[in-house]
């Protein structure tokens, strides 16, 4: 049985690198009556590693495919046929494309009616999607083997049958790594064709990959589909030869399905006969216009036309006649709106003057202008009673007319403006789908930096999404999930469940550190609280802060026998369990106008950070307290204004309040970069490491998180809560594997 027609979509995208791999994209349509008898033949090549001479000998093997199919003749007695016959000889010249330096995939065939013939080589891909609903299922026609012969250029032959409605869908292998069958089969379901190769082209485009893709698309379309004019529906106008340069890539075929769906197959070739060589070009056609009325039919018409026009000559003066009275009528009509419009303009006139003195009742004259109103609209029922039927009627005619006109009007104006709306909805809708696809590409090929680019361009397109129907509201929420999970996985980020350790209530404090099994939360600024929580039994205890008031920072060595406190005088004290208090120390600068913001514990040495001269001071031990420190920077001083925090492991790494970290070894600067790090950091507020932790540990209130830095700036982990409010300290024990949080005057844990 023939179909009414096919429908044919291809797509096509040209990779970035043309040395190392072309692919053919070849499609022809029939334009006579013995090609469309033969119906359409189609081919995909994919040479990787191949010259340019390679290239242009394999597009006129193609050529000559075509050109046998369509000249030669089935072979009934040996059940051959024109396809077959036509490989046969073409094997033979075959040869010279086929080497060890190269890979070809290649998928060729014609679609008959509903009789599909294919020979293939290599890993193309070719599906068939049965006609009906989402759950029809799908069909792969090569399945997993690879049937080449290593001197057979067309080994194998697939033959079978298509129904109804059935979509098949041939593709180069490497359109798997972003469309497997399973999204495809989706899309055909859920879409036109059309649509479906539109949607394909633009998310390979955007992926901007090195490696070219090609695919074509046929939908058997049933017969009640046919468009009235009898035409097919227009396509893209296809390449009947074209060759394409393309990409330099590794191949993926990601998914391979079910056993392939034809039958007849056929191997082990043998020479038949030789085929013409001459080359018959054909020119693609996407439509099918009506074929044309004979000669003497197209007379017989024209005749008969001339015939019917006579009879209409006697009839030219009464149609001058009506016209004439339609003529004057319509002058009558004419000058009588322009009558009512003139006198009503000269009402509205006088009604305006009325109103005004009906409000003011200047010079006493609202009696004489209510009135004048009684008299005028008397005056105005007179007029239009002694105005003459016609003109009665013609003005009732012409209100109508203008109410149908003008609501009419903004009829189609309102309507247009909702189509308009809803059009540009979902071309949004699909954007941010493109966009998504591209994302996901993104991060098979590992660029994550662009997928995030990609998935925020998507965020901020579906923050445009209209909230005005409850269909655009839940397709809203959707895509908000997918793309906030997408970040999620990209950002490395893990939401975390805390433990609370202790919750303080009222006891106001903001910097907390850790003294073997006890935490020590002390408060900033006019706040003296100081307490201390036994990570073993949860209690919380008082301690004494002596002299030191107004404290600001504190340090623990690495041995744990001790914190040393600093206050914003300079003044540093000791704090020891079997004291329980802090003990003033004696420590001196060797700058004037020091502004100590920070200090660390470093290898018994106390380190202490001016940004006030731009400077980290070393202070070795003394019986007393602390010396008076040696400059540790070297060369030109760096910028410390905005310095907040800093942790030593050797090297000494300072975090300044705009998010930037400095690394100096040895005194000297080192070059320090945040990479993969999204969102960048906004307004940390502390730094920790040492020479026995492996990474970085960055505080930021403002996203709430705990981020894990590489020693060289690269982005680990990030850690968030949304239990957390507003921490400002943290405590990291590597050992324990845990991290403790300080967040609005509650102790949180969790684990790393």
């Amino acid at each position: 049985m023939r179909m009414e027609y096919t429908e044919i979509c291809e797509f096509f995208v040209e990779g970035r690198n043309q040395k190392k791999s072309h692919v053919l994209l070849h499609i022809t349509e029939p334009s006579t009556p013995a090609e469309v008898e033969k119906g359409y033949f189609f081919a995909i090549v994919e040479v990787e590693q191949s010259s340019m001479e390679e290239m242009e000998h394999m597009k006129r093997i193609i050529d000559d495919l075509e050109t046998g199919y369509y000249e030669s003749i089935d072979d009934h007695d040996q059940d051959k046929s024109s396809l077959e016959t036509t490989l046969q000889y073409l094997n033979r010249r075959s040869a010279s494309v086929l080497g060890e330096h190269n890979t070809i995939h290649l998928i060729a065939g014609a679609l008959r009616g509903n009789d599909l013939s294919l020979t293939y080589r290599g890993n193309p891909r070719a599906i068939l999607f049965l006609a009906g609903d989402v759950d029809a299922g799908r069909l792969d026609i090569l399945g997993d083997a690879d049937a080449s012969l290593p001197d057979q250029l067309f080994s194998t032959i697939l033959e079978g049958t298509v129904n109804l409605g059935d979509v098949i869908y041939v593709a180069t292998p490497g359109v798997d790594t972003f469309f497997p069958a399973e999204r495809v089969e989706k899309l055909v379901k859920s879409r036109t064709t059309k649509a479906v190769t539109a949607h394909m082209q633009k998310v390979l485009e955007d992926v901007k990959s090195e490696e070219s893709f090609g695919g074509i698309f046929f939908r058997v379309v049933p017969p009640n589909l046919r468009p009235k004019t009898g035409k097919r529906p227009t396509e893209p106008q296809g390449s009947a030869a074209s060759l394409q340069a393309l990409i330099n890539a590794e191949k993926k075929t990601a998914q391979t399905l079910s056993p392939p769906l034809m039958n007849n197959l056929k191997q082990s070739w043998q020479d038949f006969r030789a085929g013409k060589e001459e080359k018959k070009t054909k020119k693609s056609v996407r439509t099918h216009e009506p074929p044309p009325l004979p000669k003497a039919h197209q007379q017989h018409s024209s005749v008969e036309t001339n015939h019917r026009a006579h009879p209409a000559i006697p009839e030219q003066g009464a149609m001058e006649s009506i016209l004439i009275v339609l003529g004057r009528a319509l002058v009558s009509m004419i000058q009588t709106i322009f009558r009512i419009f003139k006198k009503g303009g000269i009402g509205l006139y006088h009604l305006l003057i009325v109103f005004f003195i009906l409000l003011t009742n200047k010079n006493n004259s609202r009696q004489d202008a209510v009135r004048s109103v009684m008299e005028n609209m008397n005056r105005v029922r007179r007029f239009f009673r002694s105005l003459p039927l016609i003109s009665k009627l013609f003005f009732g005619a012409m209100v109508l007319s203008a109410t149908v006109f003008f609501g009419s009007v903004s009829y189609l104006n309102v309507r247009a403006t909702m189509i308009a709306r809803q059009q540009a909805y979902q071309d949004l809708v699909q954007a941010i789908e493109d966009k998504r696809g591209a994302a996901q590409a993104s991060v098979i090929y590992g660029d994550e930096a662009k997928a995030i680019t990609l998935l925020q361009e998507a965020k901020q397109l579906n923050d445009t999404i209209p909230e005005n129907s409850k269909e655009r509201e839940t397709q809203k929420a959707t895509f908000t999930t997918q793309i906030t999970s997408a970040l999620m996985d990209l950002r490395h980020m893990t939401v975390v469940e805390p433990v609370v350790i202790a919750d303080l209530g009222q006891t106001s404090v903001r910097k907390m550190v850790r003294l073997v099994d006890n935490l020590l939360l002390f408060g900033t600024g006019d706040e003296e609280n100081l307490v201390s929580v036994s990570l073993l039994t949860k209690t919380v205890q008082p301690v004494l802060t002596g002299v030191m008031k107004h404290l600001i920072s504190a340090s623990t060595p690495k041995e744990q026998d001790k914190i040393v406190f600093l206050n914003e005088a300079n003044n540093v004290g000791d704090y020891t369990a079997d004291i329980g208090s802090i003990s003033p120390k004696v420590i001196a600068y060797p700058l004037t106008n020091t502004h100590i913001i920070a200090n660390f514990v470093y290898n018994t040495r106390l380190y202490t950070l001016d940004n006030a001269n731009n400077q980290i001071y070393k202070h070795n031990t003394t019986q007393t307290g602390y010396d008076k420190g040696t400059p540790w920077i070297k060369g030109t001083p760096p910028d410390f204004s905005l310095a907040i925090s800093f942790a030593i492991d050797g090297s000494i790494y300072v975090l300044a309040s705009d998010g930037t970290i400095q690394k100096f070894n040895g005194g000297e600067p080192q070059a320090f970069t945040i990479s993969g790090l999204e969102p960048a950091l906004d307004r940390p507020t502390e730094i920790y490491t040492y020479n026995d932790i492996a990474n970085l540990y960055v505080l930021e209130p403002t996203n709430k998180r705990v981020i894990v830095l590489s020693k060289e700036g690269k982005l680990i982990k990030q850690y968030t809560s949304d239990a957390w409010t507003n921490p400002t300290s943290m405590v990291i024990d590597e050992t324990r594997q845990t991290i403790y949080l300080l967040d609005q005057n509650i102790i949180y844990s969790f684990r790393l």
